[in-house]
């Protein structure tokens, strides 16, 4: 019996070369519940937000809009 059965924990990194499905695999084999987070979720910010983006680019020289609506 594992000292690790019934542990959970959860990997939220970039799957460069196949690295987080062996990380997955080596922690299952120990004994961990794994959940990955996968690295490739998109945000759209959509039609609307980016017509307000371009005028406070252009207009009041903020570019931080887009990082503001992400973090919302």
């Amino acid at each position: 019996m594992s000292q690790f059965k019934g542990k959970s924990i959860i990997i939220a990194a970039p799957n460069h070369y196949g690295l987080l499905q062996r990380f997955k695999e080596n922690l299952e084999a120990l004994g961990f519940n794994v959940t990955v987070i996968p690295d490739d979720i998109k945000v759209y910010i959509g039609l609307k937000n980016n017509l307000i983006h371009i005028y406070k680019k252009l207009f009041n020289k903020n570019s931080e809009f887009k990082r503001e609506k992400r973090l919302n």
